[in-house]
């Protein structure tokens, strides 16, 4: 069985596109719930202020709603076991589009340190990405001091295992580009959720990574990372890399995106 230690590992390489363009422009309503925006988007033009809300919801809350996304697929054909970009479309819906890292069997090596994907989106789409992200609950945690065999789960203990690590990262252990532009200050669109629940199908992320789990709800799961929320890109091509450095693991990603026009919702 995994300890604490090595499922946080785990997800902490669950890393995810952290995403800036500089031509894109914050939706006025946005902007202006956000002040300045040198202090809301850390002069980041095109990224959602970390306090702000898109959508109606705040940046904990889209990061729930990115591992439910995560989680509701089957490993075959899942967006973030794809090494080319062609399973980039599955499990898209809404106004917002998720993209991710990169995850990977137990029983198999990582396919590779730099992985480069080719999608197409259609525009009007915001971009929701984790560049360091983890999420636990008692599935992982089962006989741990924070789900223990009998009783009820301590969610501020699967807050606390999450946040030791999450704490200790710094702008120098992580990094995004846009066209060779970079994204500044990560440190500040660190996104906690709240308590949320998870379907999992058959096949899915868990059983693939040794954790016995067939098919069915999780519950509760918490989550903690750094996000950013990218107001949706123009359209053309764009070429957008990611990943984390100065650490004992590192990873990096390519995404080479092609945005053709969509139709309006």
């Amino acid at each position: 069985m995994y300890g604490p230690k090595e499922i946080l590992v785990r997800w902490c390489l669950v890393l995810g596109l952290a995403m800036l363009f500089m031509m894109a422009m914050v939706p006025a309503a946005v902007a202006g719930q956000s002040g300045p925006a040198k202090s809301g988007n850390q002069g980041n033009p095109g990224v959602i202020p970390p306090q702000a809300k898109y959508g109606g919801m705040t940046y904990g809350e889209w990061s729930a709603a990115w591992w439910q996304w995560a989680f509701s697929m089957p490993v075959d054909h899942h967006p973030l076991f794809d090494l080319t970009g062609e399973d980039a479309a599955n499990g898209q819906s809404g106004h917002v589009w998720f993209l991710g890292g990169l995850w990977w069997a137990n029983d198999a090596p990582p396919p590779s340190t730099a992985v480069t994907r080719e999608i197409i989106i259609p525009s009007g789409k915001a971009l929701f990405f984790p560049i360091v992200n983890s999420e636990l609950n008692c599935v992982e945690l089962a006989g741990t001091e924070c789900c223990p065999p009998e009783g009820v789960p301590n969610v501020q203990c699967i807050r606390d295992l999450m946040a030791s690590f999450i704490e200790s990262l710094t702008n120098d252990n992580m990094y995004a580009t846009i066209d060779r532009k970079p994204v500044t200050n990560v440190v500040a669109y660190r996104a906690i959720s709240q308590e949320f629940s998870m379907w999992l199908p058959e096949n899915n992320a868990l059983e693939a990574w040794g954790i016995p789990f067939e098919f069915g709800e999780i519950t509760p799961v918490v989550a903690d990372g750094y996000f950013l929320m990218v107001a949706p890109l123009s359209v053309g091509k764009h070429t957008i890399t990611f990943g984390v450095k100065n650490l004992e693991w590192f990873m990096d990603i390519t995404y080479n995106i092609t945005v053709v026009p969509g139709k309006r919702q």
